[in-house]
């Protein structure tokens, strides 16, 4: 039986994957790159560690005479000018009030378990007005293994006092997948339209957070 549902945030609970990837798209434009922003898609749901490892990746596409550390510098500038802070009200998913209210209505504990700082997920509950949902905020920065690892799940799963059975995760990144189905855990993915991801590694593919309601109730 399910009892806890974990939740990852962006591309989950808010679609700002796209927003980023606009402004990356802005980047290469401006700056006459000349490869396909798509490049970038291997940078969604990464830690910051993987991050690193995808710079040369993404870089090696580029036409530029930038050192790789110039070509990190001036898109880090440029995003950090250009994008301001993310308008996460406006970019919250439209069903994932109904989905935790439906969750909390069943006893069920949540967490969002995320690669993202801490602050960002505090910003982002309390602009949204989530924080009634939420039992616990747990940041991959917090761990020395972030997703792909199982460490962010099989903490929460031990914070609650459960079984990693007893815990399902919803994701969309292959690493966070990956992450989940290595802590023992079934996961669903939040289908993704955009990116092109490999979403194979998930238990099942949802389009909406509705879904997992029923899901839960199928598991009883």
């Amino acid at each position: 039986m399910i009892k806890a549902v974990l939740f990852d945030c962006d591309g989950v609970l808010i679609d700002s994957e796209r927003v980023h990837q606009r402004y990356n798209a802005l980047f290469v434009e401006e700056y006459h790159l000349g490869f396909d922003p798509m490049a970038f898609a291997v940078t969604v749901g990464a830690s910051p560690q993987l991050m690193e490892d995808s710079w040369p990746q993404i870089y090696a596409q580029a036409k530029t005479d930038w050192t790789l550390e110039e070509f990190k510098a001036k898109f880090e500038a440029f995003k950090a000018e250009r994008m301001g802070p993310m308008p996460f009200q406006d970019i919250l998913y439209p069903d994932v009030v109904e989905t935790l209210k439906g969750l909390r209505q069943q006893g069920l504990k949540i967490a969002c378990a995320s690669s993202s700082a801490g602050g960002y997920l505090q910003s982002m509950v309390q602009q949204c007005s989530l924080g009634a949902y939420f039992d616990r905020l747990v940041t991959g920065h917090d761990f020395e293994h972030s997703k792909p690892a199982p460490d962010i799940y099989l903490f929460c799963a031990r914070a609650f006092g459960l079984r990693p059975e007893e815990c399902l995760v919803v994701e969309d990144s292959p690493y966070g997948i990956a992450a989940g189905r290595s802590a023992g855990m079934e996961v669903l993915a939040r289908r993704d339209t955009y990116f092109g991801m490999d979403q194979s590694g998930a238990t099942d593919i949802i389009d909406d957070l509705r879904e997992i309601l029923g899901y839960i109730d199928r598991k009883k």
